[in-house]
């Protein structure tokens, strides 16, 4: 396998092993999103080091966001309903302003793998409001929406209401109470309310974006036996 296979696969564990740590009275029983390994991907020539530059969804969501990037004109022809899915994923980790200048995690119990990103999105009780990082220290702005103990950045926003953003820093117009409803609104709210639907639908969109279309991949079940198999994931 090559090193693009080996990344796919330990995403694949990590996200398992993050569904089935949600488990207890505060998250119920775990759901574990269904993802088939696949290899055969081609490592880059540069590989494990590279100067390419590939564009990635822009934060602020001014230049470049998460539909135009991942969507139906790019490579990964991904729809709108999977992007919303895959948004999904933020429920893991964490920002740090070191590193990518905006802080903090999406929801409060960052190492579980459930729609609590979603069900945090829509709660207007939370009271998220746009503030900049930076603001005061004459450095570029970083807006990012925050709650105290959680934060969403304008590409998470985005997909529950349409923000009406400065061109030039990323800031909204309008509050999370005015402004209008986003086209996905429908999804993030379904989402919200059914952890099982939000896995059933994230599961094959994930198994979609780390193919990236390739239609020569091996199903590796096929090819390895079990014993193989689970010598792998050990």
């Amino acid at each position: 396998m090559s090193r693009a296979d080996l990344w796919a696969l330990a995403a694949i564990v990590a996200l398992e092993d993050a569904a089935n740590n949600c488990n207890g009275p505060s998250c119920g029983t775990p759901e574990v999103p269904t993802i088939t390994f696949r290899f055969g991907r081609v490592d880059c020539a540069e590989s494990p080091k590279t100067t390419t530059s590939q564009t990635i969804p822009d934060a602020h969501n001014v230049e470049t966001d998460e539909f135009t990037v991942l969507g139906n004109a790019n490579d990964l022809n991904l729809s709108d309903d999977e992007i919303v899915a895959l948004m999904g994923a933020h429920t893991l980790g964490k920002a740090r302003k070191a590193n990518v200048g905006f802080n903090g995690a999406w929801v409060q119990k960052k190492a579980l793998l459930n729609n609590g990103y979603y069900v945090d999105m829509i709660d207007s009780s939370l009271g998220w409001t746009q503030s900049d990082l930076n603001a005061g220290n004459n450095r570029a702005a970083r807006w990012q929406w925050d709650q105290g103990q959680r934060m969403m950045l304008n590409t998470d926003m985005n997909l529950y209401k349409e923000l009406d953003l400065s061109a030039n820093d990323g800031s909204s117009a309008c509050t999370y109470s005015s402004c209008p409803d986003a086209s996905t609104k429908a999804k993030v709210e379904a989402y919200a309310a059914s952890n099982t639907l939000w896995i059933s639908e994230f599961g094959p969109a994930f198994e979609k974006m780390i193919e990236n279309t390739d239609e020569t991949l091996k199903d590796l079940y096929t090819t390895l036996t079990t014993t193989e198999v689970d010598a792998i994931r050990a």
